[in-house]
């Protein structure tokens, strides 16, 4: 049984009923309990940010949750991070940009920085830093170098010739693309769409929201 003065397990169970129900109503209910019980969670913030709010289009409140998650714990990298996906969920990418360049000053290594990055990037139509910083992102997160330089020289022909690319990783264990069209490039570099979304219910519509009353 769940325990209810357990602000943990309240906000698993926020994460389970939004994520995997889709019971919006019940996923507010638990993410506020959980908040309320351990109001200097990180989790219940974050997770109240990413799977509540933002899906549902409250994106002003969803950041704020995220900038309360950081101010309890400033130097955690993926809540860094996870601010920068934030405002590209809120469409505001003067500072979606701005949060992973201030995140890679101060950790650059941390390869979900990069990829945040990269998923900007190819966003907004900029492709050639898109293949930059997911090349650095790959390399960051132990990938193989001659198998991420290989992919990168295979992405940035394709983007130039605008026709097939053939991508000839050699390496040991890696596997064979070939004829990926640059559009095909183009859509494996945008970002993904939301972890709640599914083709039945898309968080933020009206059918999500008609939940909610």
């Amino acid at each position: 049984a769940l325990d209810d003065e357990l602000g943990q397990a309240h906000t698993a169970l926020g994460f389970s009923k939004a994520h995997f129900d889709y019971d919006w109503l019940a996923a507010k209910r638990e993410y506020q309990r959980g908040i309320e019980l351990d109001p200097n969670s990180t989790d219940a913030h974050l997770f109240y940010s990413n799977s509540y709010l933002s899906p549902l289009g409250r994106h002003d409140e969803a950041i704020s949750e995220m900038k309360r998650a950081i101010e309890l714990d400033p130097l955690s990298p993926p809540i860094q991070s996870f601010l920068g996906r934030t405002y590209i969920w809120a469409r505001r990418y003067n500072e979606a940009r701005a949060q992973p360049l201030y995140c890679i000053e101060i950790n650059p290594n941390f390869a979900l920085n990069h990829e945040r990055l990269s998923h900007l990037d190819a966003q907004l139509g900029d492709f050639e830093d898109a293949v930059t910083e997911d090349a650095k992102a790959r390399q960051f997160s132990g990938e193989e170098p001659a198998k991420v330089a290989a992919e990168e020289r295979a992405l940035r022909q394709a983007l130039v010739s605008g026709g097939d690319a053939r991508v000839l990783a050699e390496t040991s264990g890696a596997r064979r693309r070939q004829g990926e069209s640059a559009g095909g490039i183009r859509q494996r570099l945008r970002p993904r769409r939301h972890p709640c979304r599914t083709g039945r219910e898309i968080p933020g519509s009206r059918l999500a929201r008609k939940s909610l009353r």
